[in-house]
């Protein structure tokens, strides 16, 4: 976490482990520091973030609280941390998200990167693997993480990886920003001139009763992306099904692919927050924009066939191993079921 925020322009004050929680809040209280990060590596470090929370709160600080480690998780860091502390608890899957996560906090004003319509330049999977989530990676085929199996699993697939070193594949993608507007019951984009699409998006039926249109301005900018393997991936995976002659190798690959297309939908999302684009990226499909067909609205605002992508009569992509959807930059825009 250290090494990635000092990357990333944020000074680190560094106290170390096993750190008192008083210690922790004289430094934050002394040096004005705008985050506090825990980090979590054994299972007591639960207990201790918590008396941490408890003090911060005592103390009447309200900077973020991010907690991270082997022993954490969005769950615990919702029901037993958050509750604690006023000043808002943030669960960090991995040190990437730090940097991410302060600048949409510290520097919540949105800067569009660009008007219309723009190709990415491909994406290697060199570049593509340090982002994969090999947690859902496993879930795919459904063996444990931590395990033994989930560990000969991965080590079969960056060996496979490997040796198609030469073969060219990569990961296409097309980014398009453009002006919005949120409404009732979705989000207006205006393409051009002449042209604007309207995007349902379903609120929920409990809870927060949140929509996306929530988290979209009356005069915005909304973005959308698209992301999919490329031929060469494509043509190998074709072969290997006609060939049959080795499912595992056949299945490892489609997985694989299925990743690569996560994580550099991911790799976008990185880059825009540096440019200073915070916010989220739903997906069409996901618990957030459940309805398959809203596909053929996003083909309406980003020209998918350019990079690749058809889709079939019910709205799936073809390749499989393809992401579509939307980039939403409001400073508390959050991920949410709709279902």
């Amino acid at each position: 976490v250290k090494v990635v925020l000092q990357c990333n322009g944020f000074q680190v004050i560094d106290l170390g482990v096993m750190v008192q929680a008083e210690t922790i809040v004289r430094t934050a209280i002394d040096e004005h520091v705008d985050i506090v990060c825990l980090s979590g590596l054994i299972t007591p470090s639960l207990e201790e973030m918590c008396n941490v929370a408890e003090a911060m709160e005592r103390a009447g600080l309200r900077v973020p609280l991010f907690v991270g480690g082997a022993t954490t998780s969005e769950e615990h860091t919702r029901i037993k941390i958050a509750p604690l502390y006023s000043g808002g608890v943030y669960h960090m899957k991995d040190a990437t998200e730090n940097p991410i996560m302060a600048r949409k906090l510290l520097q919540p004003k949105r800067v569009a990167p660009f008007m219309g319509e723009r190709r990415h330049e491909p994406l290697s999977v060199a570049a593509l693997v340090p982002l994969i989530d090999w947690r859902y990676f496993y879930h795919a085929w459904m063996v444990k993480n931590g395990s033994a199996e989930a560990e000969e699993l991965r080590r079969d697939a960056l060996d496979l990886l490997a040796s198609y070193a030469d073969a060219g594949f990569g990961v296409e993608a097309v980014q398009m920003f453009c002006k919005a507007r949120g409404e009732d019951d979705g989000i207006r984009l205006f393409i051009d001139a002449s042209r604007e699409v309207m995007i349902p998006t379903p609120r929920q039926r409990e809870g927060e009763h949140l929509s996306l249109c929530d988290f979209v301005d009356r005069d915005d900018v909304v973005g959308a992306f698209a992301v999919t393997i490329n031929d060469s991936f494509i043509q190998t995976l074709e072969n290997l099904k006609k060939e049959d002659d080795d499912p595992y190798k056949c299945l490892l690959l489609q997985t694989l692919g299925d990743r690569l297309a996560e994580a550099a939908a991911e790799c976008l999302a990185q880059e825009l927050h540096v440019a200073g684009w915070g916010g989220i990226r739903p997906a069409v499909g996901y618990p957030v924009l459940p309805d398959q067909h809203t596909i053929f609205l996003l083909d309406k605002v980003l020209n998918m066939a350019g990079i690749g992508i058809r889709l079939t009569e019910n709205g799936a992509m073809y390749p499989q191993s393809s992401v579509a959807g939307f980039y939403i930059g409001h400073p508390n825009a959050k991920y949410f079921d709709a279902r």
